[in-house]
């Protein structure tokens, strides 16, 4: 039996994504806004198994449904939190919410949110 180790940063925010170079040599896709550094940051908070969000996340996470855990003192002193490690999870969706509902998500989105585990 194998055990496929990852983890995993989450932010949110306004993203551009830019293709640099040319199309005879070298040609990369960049992405810039301020949720790659929030991503890096949760991400590097991270352990193996484990799902961290960035405090921007998850203040909009609470408005979607219930966060476990010590978040709020991470969100003050501007940490990540835990979201998720293997088994398992720390975000309940609220049953009412859509988030394609005024944020542009395809209806597919409320089933991500569902199956962190």
């Amino acid at each position: 039996e194998s055990t496929l180790n990852v983890k995993c940063g989450i932010g949110v925010g306004h993203m551009a994504g830019v293709h640099v170079g040319d199309n005879t040599s070298r040609r990369e896709f960049v992405m810039l806004g301020d949720p790659i550094d929030q991503v890096a940051a949760a991400e590097a908070a991270a352990s193996h198994g484990e799902v961290f969000a960035s405090p921007e996340a998850i203040a909009y996470l609470t408005k979607m449904g219930s966060v476990r855990g010590d978040w709020k003192s991470n969100v003050n002193d501007g940490l990540p939190t835990r979201l998720a490690v293997r088994g398992e999870r720390f975000f309940y969706p609220k049953e009412e919410y859509t988030p394609c509902r005024g944020i542009g998500l395809p209806c597919e989105g409320e089933k991500l949110l569902r199956h962190f585990d």
